[in-house]
């Protein structure tokens, strides 16, 4: 159930939160990537075509370098126009998470929530697994979003939909990587 430009309350009452997706990549490092892989590969290719140059090693190295930068160049770019976009949308009924067009809308009253947290080499990594009734699930972690923030507002709007048949199970591992 798409809303036409992120217009809409969805049956869940009034917005109270918004977080975006979390931005790992820079566009200037993109950009900067993309542009010094493309002279890589542009300088091989005079070499090639232009002076003759055969040394395969040399050839194989070079394209191989200048292709793997512009395409990392072109991906952080991706990625970082990526991140100004909405993933959860919070209001005072449930949220709607966001993913790839789809609106999936998750009601308090209508969900049992996985509280992980994984600890790995002295880093602690939270993760929520929601679950709605009818199968549909939500997996967060703070790969994606500020998870501590978003966990707070997950809890408060959890407790206070909180029915006999609604489940919050928390969860801990350690790894010894």
């Amino acid at each position: 159930m798409s809303q036409q430009n992120g217009v809409g309350h969805y049956g869940l009452g009034t917005q109270t939160a918004e977080f975006k997706v979390r931005k790992d990549t820079s566009m200037s490092t993109g950009i900067i990537l993309a542009f010094v892989g493309g002279g890589v590969l542009a300088v091989m290719i005079l070499l090639t075509v232009g002076v003759g140059l055969r040394n395969v090693v040399i050839l194989e190295l070079g394209f191989g370098f200048g292709l793997l930068m512009f395409i990392g160049g072109i991906r952080s770019i991706v990625k970082s126009r990526q991140g100004s976009k909405t993933l959860v949308t919070v209001f005072t009924d449930g949220f709607v998470y966001h993913k790839r067009g789809d609106d999936i809308i998750m009601r308090w009253d209508n969900i049992d929530v996985d509280d992980e947290v994984l600890t790995v080499k002295m880093r602690r990594i939270y993760s929520y697994r929601i679950l709605r009734k009818d199968g549909v699930e939500v997996r967060i972690d703070n790969t994606h979003i500020d998870v501590m923030s978003f966990g707070a507002v997950l809890k408060a709007g959890f407790d206070r939909g909180k029915t006999d048949n609604n489940q919050w199970n928390v969860r801990s591992r350690k790894s010894f990587i």
